[in-house]
C-alpha cells in the first residue's frame, strides 16, 4: 500500500505541473506577452551646418513591435523629399534629413506605441546657418611709389571674401 501512495503522490505532482502548463499555455508563454515599448537608445541633442545631412536614431524594444512615429514642433514628421524615416534589418529606426533647413532645427520627439503602452524620447536639433559666400575685393590697394635702386620695398595690400581668399604675388 506504501507503494501505490508513493506512485499517488507521484501521479499527483505530475497532474498538478501539466495543470500548470496547461494554465501557462492558455495565458500565453512569457515570450508571447506584450510588453510596452521602451527605449534601448536614442539620439542625444545634435548640432549640424544648414545643407548637412542629419540622421536621428533609436533602438526599441516592445511587444507587439510597436508604432514609431516622429515628430518635430508638436506635428508629425510627414515624409518628403528631404525627410525619411528609414527602419532596419536590426530594428534601428532613424529619421533622415537629407539636407538641413534652419527650419528643421528645435525639439524633435520620437513615440514608440503598442497596445501596452508607449515610450518617447526627445532631442534638440540645431541648425548653424551656412556662411554666405561673397568673392574676394581688394579693400586695400597697392599705392604708387617711387623708390630709388637698391632701397627695400614693401608692398601691402588687404582682400576680403568669403572663404577667405589666398594671395599670391
Amino acid at each position: 500500500q506504501s507503494s501505490n501512495f508513493q506512485q499517488s503522490s507521484t501521479q499527483q505532482s505530475a497532474i498538478s505541473s501539466s495543470n500548470q502548463q496547461m494554465s501557462m499555455i492558455e495565458n500565453g508563454e512569457p515570450e508571447d506577452q506584450a510588453l510596452a515599448p521602451k527605449f534601448i537608445s536614442s539620439s542625444a541633442d545634435l548640432t549640424c551646418m544648414e545643407g548637412d545631412q542629419v540622421r536621428l536614431t533609436c533602438r526599441v524594444n516592445g511587444r507587439p513591435a510597436p508604432e514609431i512615429i516622429w515628430y518635430k514642433g508638436g506635428a508629425q514628421v510627414i515624409q518628403d523629399e528631404r525627410h525619411k524615416v528609414i527602419v532596419n534589418e536590426q530594428g534601428c529606426h532613424a529619421l533622415l534629413i537629407t539636407s538641413a533647413l534652419l527650419t528643421d532645427q528645435g525639439e524633435i520627439g520620437c513615440i514608440a506605441r503598442n497596445r501596452s503602452g508607449e515610450a518617447s524620447f526627445t532631442c534638440k536639433l540645431t541648425v548653424l546657418q551656412k556662411a554666405t559666400k561673397t568673392p574676394p575685393g581688394f579693400v586695400e590697394k597697392l599705392q604708387s611709389c617711387r623708390i630709388r635702386e637698391g632701397e627695400k620695398l614693401i608692398l601691402r595690400v588687404k582682400a576680403v571674401g568669403n572663404p577667405i581668399p589666398n594671395l599670391a604675388w
